[in-house]
């Protein structure tokens, strides 16, 4: 009788058994799943973190270079305190210089009307000039080796007016299109 009663309760047993055990799966494979996710996610911030670390490590070289950029701005940018039209007056009226102190002509000059990029305002300046190749090459040397705000030049025309001779040396036209940058904020 005894084994009757047991075999009776046996598929009992079993159905109360899977009752246990399937939610227990259930919550181990969801566990498994959530914490290879969460590995992943580490094993993805790792370098990140290391990066950081670098950073970190490295803030006072970072704050340096920060500082000695800062002060080159500070040499060849005009800073935002000056209006943009004192800028380019300033900026034409050296130009100006440069070429009577190279002994090019100055046929016209020209500020045109500002331009922001991005953190800096682009203002342009046109110069027709007249001269010889010579004073010309010592001109546009004497703008890149000048102090102060820097002057760049963005192109140039050139025509020739004359040829060379045993007399004369040859006479150069054209337009050079500079511009100075000056600080937007």
């Amino acid at each position: 009788m005894k084994s009757i009663k047991q075999l009776q309760s046996l598929p009992g047993l079993v159905l109360g058994l899977l009752l246990v055990l399937v939610p227990l799966i259930g919550v181990s494979g969801y566990v498994y799943v959530q914490h290879q996710g969460a590995q992943k996610r580490l094993s993805d911030l790792e370098p990140r973190y290391a990066r950081l670390l670098g950073l970190v490590g490295q803030q006072s070289q970072i704050e340096d270079a920060v500082d000695q950029a800062r002060q080159l701005q500070d040499l060849y940018i005009y800073p935002s305190t000056q209006d943009v039209s004192q800028v380019g007056n300033a900026a034409q009226q050296r130009i100006r210089d440069l070429f009577t102190s190279a002994g090019v002509d100055v046929q016209s000059s020209q500020v045109l009307p500002a331009k922001t990029d991005h953190r800096f305002d682009r203002i342009p300046i046109q110069v027709r000039y007249e001269g010889e190749m010579a004073k010309l090459q010592a001109l546009l040397v004497a703008v890149g080796t000048q102090p102060g705000p820097a002057v760049l030049v963005e192109g140039m025309t050139v025509q020739i007016l004359t040829y060379a001779t045993n007399q004369a040396p040859a006479r150069l036209t054209g337009q050079i299109n500079f511009f100075v940058l000056r600080s937007a904020s």
